[in-house]
């Protein structure tokens, strides 16, 4: 994802939402709102690295897809595997 230099100027006047965490949503819809954005959908695999096995699917996918071993079907499962 790239963003705008005014995407921070949105970010710093969002409000805290659920979990009373700054959701960096708001601050798209309000980027969106006030100057417009483009999204372009690419066709990727996503690799979610917000938890522990995500972070390591992440980072060693590549690595066991190398190794030749079974260890490559690890790398490929998706997280609701």
């Amino acid at each position: 994802m790239f963003l705008p230099p005014e995407f921070f100027d949105c970010l710093e006047r969002t409000k805290p939402g659920a979990g009373n965490e700054i959701q960096l949503t708001d601050a798209l819809r309000i980027l969106a709102q006030e100057d417009g954005i483009v999204g372009v959908h690419l066709r990727r695999r996503v690799l979610r690295a917000g938890d522990k096995l995500g972070f390591l699917k992440a980072t060693g996918r590549d690595r066991l897809a190398e190794s030749g071993s079974g260890a490559n079907r690890f790398a490929n499962t998706s997280r609701d595997e």
